[in-house]
Formats: structure tokens, C-alpha cells, sequence
């Protein structure tokens, strides 16, 4: 029996999605903030970053399925505690916002968010993500917003 050889796209296409959802669900972990707060964001420190993997504008540019792999693995790495270290009042934020939306659907608001901040397209990806669900989901920005609020009091 003949087998078809797999093409360079058969190939490839697993290593691309394999490297991106590791740099974006290692990524939060990599990512660093300092400087001054911006307005939009719960964060009282989302202004300068040391270090990410993809910026806003590079998320633009990306395939759909691309686009939509990276939705998925930011935000698992949010409800999987990357950015909260734990808080459990934000990841059922997230959860909550997210529980009746198709990943189709959470890329679709992302997309638009960032489309429509263009000031913001240096900034990391993943940022204007979370500050896109903030938008969205008033409960999300509350719980972020006390749990800033509660590492603040504590330094």
C-alpha cells in the first residue's frame, strides 16, 4: 500500500501551533511589568514590559487559526492561574466571563479590541487581551482590580 508523504504545511503547521501555545502559556510566567499604571487596566503597573513574546501588532498579523490558538492558550494560562498566582475570586472572574462564549466567539472580541486601540499595538498581546475581558465583564475588572488591591496593601 502506497502512503501519501505528508506536505511541508502537514509538517510544519504542528511545530508553529506547538512553539506558539509554549510561548504563550509560558509567556505569563516570562512577562514582567513595571513603570507607570494605565487607566484602562486594572494593573497599576501595565505601562513598561521586560519582556514578551508578542505584540498586539504581530497578533494582527497572524492567521485566523493562529489568532485563535493564541486566544485559547492566553487564556488558559489565565484561568490555569498564570497571572492571578492563584486568586481564586479572578479565575472564577474569568471563568465566568468566558463559560457561554465559543473560543470563536472570544477571538472575535479580541480581534476587535485590538483592531480598535491602535495606540496600544506595541504593547504585548496578551495585555490587550486581558484588557479586552476587563471591557467585557465588569466582574472580571472588579476582581482584578481587589486583587491589585490586596498585593498593594501587602508590600
Amino acid at each position: 500500500m502506497h502512503r501519501k508523504r505528508p506536505s511541508l504545511l502537514d509538517r510544519v503547521t504542528p511545530l508553529c501551533i506547538s512553539s506558539l501555545l509554549i510561548l504563550v502559556l509560558g509567556g505569563s510566567g516570562f512577562s514582567r511589568n513595571e513603570g507607570q499604571g494605565d487607566e484602562r487596566s486594572s494593573s497599576p503597573d501595565k505601562k513598561r514590559y521586560l519582556a514578551f513574546f508578542i505584540r498586539a501588532d504581530a497578533y494582527r498579523n497572524m492567521p485566523t487559526e493562529y489568532r485563535a490558538l493564541y486566544v485559547q492558550g492566553w487564556l488558559d494560562s489565565r484561568m490555569n492561574q498564570g497571572v492571578t498566582g492563584g486568586n481564586a475570586s479572578v479565575i472564577k472572574a474569568y471563568r465566568d466571563c468566558t463559560r457561554d462564549k465559543t473560543s470563536t466567539q472570544i477571538t472575535a472580541i479580541v480581534d476587535k479590541y485590538i483592531e480598535g486601540h491602535p495606540e496600544t499595538w506595541d504593547h504585548p498581546a496578551a495585555t490587550e487581551a486581558d484588557d479586552t475581558l476587563e471591557n467585557v465583564c465588569p466582574s472580571l475588572h472588579e476582581a482584578l482590580v481587589e486583587m491589585w488591591q490586596s498585593r498593594i496593601k501587602s508590600r
